[in-house]
């Protein structure tokens, strides 16, 4: 197997990769054996945002690969997203005089779980979510209607009484005022999460412009599936792991106060019902094939960014977006990023 980097590295591209992996973590697994010239990757399926921890007890540990040896992170400053784009611009700018067009391929864990981002980003949604995901839903569905994404007769389910207890909607006016509170919170973060990673690829962009590069580039933004309703909190076995490697993750360990959630110390779930809302007008969830088939709807997890400059005069798979017809392609050559 081939990868786009290699391809692209082997036609005289600078190649860089920063963020997520979860592809293998032998040396020929790692972005440096699959072409990046440069990288910073996470090998697990996700980790915490602000330091070097698994975010779920299934992983005694996470990894991290600078190039073709593993590395801690830093130990101040850090937070995933903002140090991605860091390094995606310093190989960039570190590149410039060396006249190749670049390949850049931006993995960030936004937004993954645990939900975490600066407070600042996360304030910025003060009572955004206070009415809850029931009424968001159906304030969601009716917008769409009016600008015609979908048709009149489209319809929601109320909780999803169909599928099994974990996975149905809470009612949210039977929720205690605390509750409300606490959830509200959590949709705050996600958003804020989110926020963040878009002020990170404006930062990208900005640089990109300011080096003469921005119209020179394609810009690629993919996500992986839909939201996700997943509560690990609520898996037999699993509060104690919690309990002992994040001081903030269940309601009663916030007191009231929360202005932390999302801070370093917390871990952030969202679960189905905001899940819900943010896959309207879909029906149920990421794992469910009512969520997967539905293809032509807005990025909901997990952000991944490609950038190609220069060399545009063909363009074929992947997508029809690979500046390749300057490179030797057998037709039976499977690609991946």
């Amino acid at each position: 197997m081939v990868s786009v980097a290699t391809l692209l590295r082997d036609g005289g591209y600078n190649a860089y990769m920063a963020g997520k992996w979860h592809l293998g973590k032998t040396p020929e697994t790692i972005p440096h054996g699959q072409g990046f010239e440069r990288s910073f990757a996470l090998m697990e399926s996700g980790a915490d945002n602000w330091v070097k921890q698994p975010y779920l007890p299934s992983y005694k540990a996470v990894h991290y690969y600078e190039d073709d040896r593993e590395v801690d992170l830093p130990n101040e400053g850090y937070f995933s997203s903002n140090f991605y784009t860091d390094k995606i611009i310093e190989w960039i700018d570190a590149d410039r005089d060396s006249g190749k067009p670049f390949f850049a391929y931006l993995a960030y864990q936004a937004v993954h779980i645990p939900y975490q981002a600066p407070r600042e980003h996360i304030d910025k949604y003060n009572g955004t979510y206070d009415e809850g995901w029931s009424e968001i839903r159906n304030k969601r569905l009716e917008r769409q209607k009016q600008i015609g994404i979908v048709s009149e007769e489209v319809t929601l389910q109320s909780q999803y009484v169909n599928t099994i207890t974990p996975w149905q909607i809470l009612d949210w006016e039977a929720l205690s005022a605390e509750q409300k509170l606490f959830y509200a919170r959590i949709m705050q973060t996600y958003a804020g999460m989110a926020d963040n990673m878009d002020a990170n690829i404006g930062r990208l962009i900005a640089n990109l412009e300011a080096i003469g590069e921005a119209d020179n580039t394609l810009v690629i933004f993919l996500s992986d599936n839909g939201a996700d309703p997943n509560q690990a909190l609520a898996q037999p076995g699993f509060r104690a792991w919690y309990e002992a490697n994040y001081e903030l993750a269940f309601l009663e360990d916030y007191g009231g106060d929360y202005l932390t959630m999302g801070q370093k110390g917390s871990y952030v779930e969202n679960g189905p019902g905001w899940a819900a809302a943010a896959n309207t007008p879909g029906s149920y969830y990421k794992l469910f094939s009512t969520d997967e088939a539905q293809l032509a709807r807005p990025p909901r997890n997990k952000a991944k960014m490609m950038l190609l400059t220069r060399n545009f005069d063909a363009l074929r798979f992947v997508g029809n977006s690979l500046p390749v017809g300057h490179l030797t392609l057998s037709d039976k050559c499977r690609i991946f990023p």
